[in-house]
């Protein structure tokens, strides 16, 4: 069981890596088009989504922390041996599941607005 924990985090740990690297590219994205003749109008959806990208990035950080120290407990060799203590890592392991799948599918959607600007 440790080590289908370990693999997942793993997993995790990749997927932020390429959400992170996605993000890197929009916010990158918007660094350009900001250096055009952009309207008023153009500048504050701008600003909006660098906004999203920003408060993404704080997320992805949160959720690494949470895989390390996940990880940290379940290095401990006698994690797994009292009932209580492995219900609550499980408990904490489908959260992260959750917040990861919930962080994917928002920046899915905010990119898919962003894409979806006229200026683009």
């Amino acid at each position: 069981m440790k080590e289908l924990f370990k693999q997942e985090h793993n997993i995790w740990l990749k997927k932020l890596e390429l959400l992170q690297l996605e993000i890197v590219f929009l916010k990158n994205h918007i660094a350009v088009i900001v250096q055009k003749d952009v309207s008023p109008d153009t500048l504050e959806k701008l600003e909006y989504f660098q906004t999203n990208f920003l408060n993404k990035d704080t997320i992805i950080a949160l959720l690494r922390r949470e895989i390390k120290q996940l990880g940290e407990l379940i290095a401990d060799k006698h994690i797994f041996e009292s009932g209580n203590t492995a219900d609550a890592l499980n408990k904490r392991q489908d959260t992260l599941r959750s917040d990861i799948s919930k962080m994917e599918m928002e920046l899915l959607r905010i990119k898919s607005d962003f894409k979806n600007l006229q200026i683009l």
